[in-house]
C-alpha cells in the first residue's frame, strides 16, 4: 500500500518538472503570423470631355470596403500576389470594340503590408476590364 503514495507523489513531481521545463519555450513562442490586410484605393477615370472620376476602396483580409465586389476583385488580387500588371490575364480573349475612349486605372495603397502604386491608361473601358478582371469593375 505504501508504493500507491510514492507513485503519486513521483508522479507529481514528475508533472511540476515537466511542466517547469516547458515553460520558458512556450513564453517564447510566436503565434502564427496572420496576412497583412490590405487596403487600396481603386479610380477609374476616363479622359473624354465631362468624364467623371469613379472610385471605390478595396480592403483584402478580411474582404470589404465600398468596392461592390471585393470578395471577387480580392480573389483576383491575390491569385496574382498583388501584381496589378498580370490581372485579368484569364480573359485575355475577351472581344471588345476598337473605339477609342481612354480610361485611367489608378490603385493605391497597400497589399499584404507591401506599397500599391499602379497606373495604366487603356483604349476604352471594355479593354480595362478584359486586362483587369472584377477588380476596377464599379
Amino acid at each position: 500500500m505504501a508504493a500507491k503514495p510514492l507513485i503519486r507523489r513521483t508522479l507529481v513531481a514528475a508533472t511540476a518538472l515537466l511542466g517547469t521545463a516547458l515553460l520558458p519555450t512556450l513564453a517564447h513562442a510566436t503565434p502564427a503570423a496572420a496576412p497583412a490586410g490590405s487596403k487600396i484605393n481603386l479610380e477609374v477615370r476616363g479622359e473624354g470631355r465631362g468624364d467623371d472620376a469613379h472610385s471605390a476602396l478595396l480592403t483584402c483580409f478580411p474582404a470589404g470596403g465600398s468596392h461592390p465586389n471585393a470578395s471577387a476583385a480580392c480573389d483576383e488580387l491575390r491569385a496574382v500576389n498583388g501584381d496589378f500588371g498580370s490581372l485579368g490575364a484569364h480573359q485575355a480573349n475577351k472581344v471588345c470594340p476598337m473605339n477609342l475612349d481612354p480610361v485611367v486605372l489608378t490603385a493605391r495603397g497597400t497589399w499584404r503590408g507591401k506599397p500599391v502604386d499602379f497606373t495604366k491608361r487603356f483604349s476604352n473601358r471594355c479593354v480595362a476590364e478584359a486586362q483587369t478582371g472584377t477588380v476596377f469593375a464599379f
